[in-house]
């Protein structure tokens, strides 16, 4: 009997292993032929370690952040030509364009089933929550009626918080009769990133892209503020800039660097970096305007980590205020400085929220359960 194949594909190498290696693993204990396609994937770090699991690799061209219509004329020839080489049964693709493009051209190849996710709103989507300008309002137009053609004929579209699901419903996207599943996040490796003791309870730790609607630029102004006053806080932001209309320019960050406002880890290459800078700091701070489910929040919960993040979709639902943390309204820097403060002033309490962080990822962020919940929905 010949094998069930699947193909996984998505924009960004790196997190192929740490995002969806157990679901992949689980792919193949299952005798499913597993394939990724994927940018810049055959010659990095990982790939080795992908065919050692038998993982059959593809190399897609694919800009993540570029809006040339003419690369991605040539991404979907590409994602085309391999889709027909390959003759998957199933298509699993996260992250925009991966499931835009595949979901359509897959379609078009007469894949029959269909399973993208929605791992996040980004850039196109952000007009509704912040500062509107032109680049934005045609970029999220443009996107949401890609979304619309690429969904209709989906098998069924994951999503990692109930806000972009009724966003999507809301924006006439899908329609109520689709099917659909909501899971928490892409799971958290609690084996991996184990509970870690609190060693100074004065380091704050930021891990993200630097990202405009991260809430970068929050973050270093609370940091500044509280300097001020409390020379013992200290900030650590580790991160890299994107190539993204939303980055953070060169210019600020080098800025912010050299009047100390900040200390720089620069960018994490893999989970054991992540885990070193998680373990040196006593609460962990994310300020995003909005996400799917934040991959950082959830490895510093399993660590044992306070959260101190934003009331918005995707981060409210990592914290049990007052239990593991606390949530500030987005884009309010003043808000951000009260919950730092709230830290600063209640140490006594950063141990047992911390401990809650825990609980809460080994009950419902764990991606064993995640996952196993994933593969029964594509599989069933």
């Amino acid at each position: 009997m010949e094998a069930k194949k699947i193909l996984i594909i998505c924009s960004y190498p790196d997190s192929i292993l740490s995002f969806r290696g157990p679901l992949i693993c689980q792919f193949l204990k299952n005798d499913f032929e597993v394939h990724i396609a994927c940018p810049n994937l055959t010659n990095n770090p990982i790939s080795n370690e992908l065919r050692n699991l038998n993982v059959n690799l593809h190399d897609l061209f694919l800009s993540r952040t570029s809006l040339n219509p003419f690369k991605d004329i040539k991404t979907i020839f590409n994602l085309f030509t391999i889709i027909q080489r390959i003759k998957p049964d199933k298509v699993f693709m996260y992250t925009v364009k991966p499931v835009i493009y595949g979901s359509i051209i897959s379609s078009m190849a007469r894949v029959k089933y269909l399973f993208p996710m929605i791992t996040g709103l980004g850039f196109a989507f952000h007009n509704q929550i912040g500062k509107k300008n032109f680049l934005q309002i045609f970029t999220s137009k443009i996107v949401k009626f890609l979304y619309f053609i690429a969904l209709k004929n989906s098998s069924k579209i994951f999503f990692q918080n109930q806000d972009d699901y009724n966003q999507f419903l809301t924006d006439r996207i899908i329609n109520v009769n689709q099917k659909y599943f909501i899971t928490n996040g892409s799971g958290v490796d609690t084996d991996f990133f184990q509970y870690s003791p609190i060693t100074n309870k004065n380091v704050f730790l930021c891990i993200s892209r630097l990202l405009v609607s991260k809430g970068i630029r929050e973050y270093v102004f609370a940091a500044k503020e509280i300097k001020k006053t409390n020379q013992n806080a200290r900030f650590l932001l580790a991160g890299w800039i994107d190539d993204n209309p939303d980055s953070i320019d060169l210019k600020e960050l080098n800025q912010w660097i050299e009047n100390k406002d900040i200390e720089f880890l620069g960018k994490l290459n893999n989970q054991i970096e992540v885990k070193k800078a998680i373990s040196q700091c006593s609460v962990y701070v994310l300020p995003s305007y909005r996400e799917g489910t934040p991959r950082s929040v959830l490895e510093a919960m399993s660590m044992g980590r306070p959260i101190l993040t934003t009331d918005v979709p995707g981060c409210r639902q990592t914290v049990e205020i007052g239990s593991n943390g606390l949530l500030v309204p987005s884009m309010d820097e003043l808000s951000l400085i009260q919950g730092v403060n709230f830290f600063l002033a209640n140490k006594n309490k950063i141990d047992e929220m911390g401990n809650n962080s825990r609980e809460l990822a080994l009950s419902r962020f764990d991606a064993k359960i995640v996952n196993n919940a994933i593969f029964h929905e594509i599989t069933q």
